[in-house]
């Protein structure tokens, strides 16, 4: 897509002369208004790459129309063209935003340079703002990644607690049978231990019985 340069003033004649110089460069479509008012409305649904803007103007000045540039945020460059007079009142305007000024008159050459390096710096930023996306983007996505992860190794460290409380209780029950096994074990000996005797206390009674009918 070529780039689009927008150029203000309100003579007609100059515009028709930038008109005719950038055309004939072939590198981009021109678009002019004699109009600042109309022109801002134009550039507001449709900012230029580039925008050629004359200091004094009857209806409305260049320092006017940078102001309402600012205030419709036009991050595009702003070439600033005026006259040895006022040359003071460009300066002051590049030092507010605009990207450079021309002072008339000036040669062929000079604007063409002008439009090319504004439009180098406009690439330029267009390329480190879709860098900054891109990074953003890669943080995000890397974020993401670490979040599924933490997830992850947080539902693998439940899956092992539980785990690991599963196997203790299970110890635990074992244990317990255990102790309850050994514990009947020694309730039988008790048992045993306690019928001998009791067998042991039948046999002296039988003598004893025996004895006495003698």
């Amino acid at each position: 897509m070529r780039s689009v340069v927008y150029a203000i003033d309100d003579d007609q004649n100059i515009l028709d002369i930038y008109e005719a110089l950038l055309l004939e460069m072939d590198l981009y479509d021109v678009k002019t208004c004699n109009n600042p008012k109309i022109a801002l409305e134009e550039i507001e649904k449709n900012p230029p790459d580039v925008l050629l803007l004359d200091i004094m103007m009857p209806e409305m000045s260049g320092i006017d129309v940078m102001k309402k540039l600012k205030k419709i945020e036009l991050k595009k460059p702003v070439i600033v063209i005026s006259g040895q007079a006022d040359r003071d009142i460009a300066v002051e305007i590049v030092k507010q935003g605009a990207y450079g000024f021309l002072e008339k008159p000036f040669d062929d050459w000079e604007l063409e340079v002008a439009v090319k390096k504004a439009i180098s710096h406009v690439k330029s930023l267009d390329l480190a703002t879709r860098i900054s996306e891109t990074q953003k983007k890669l943080l995000t996505a890397v974020k993401d990644v670490k979040s599924n992860q933490n997830s992850k190794i947080y539902e693998l460290e439940n899956r092992m607690y539980a785990m690991t409380g599963n196997i203790a209780h299970n110890v635990d029950e074992k244990k317990s049978h255990l102790e309850y096994m050994r514990e009947d074990r020694r309730l039988d000996k008790i048992i045993r231990s306690l019928e001998d005797d009791l067998h042991e206390h039948e046999e002296n009674l039988k003598v004893i019985n025996l004895w006495e009918k003698k």
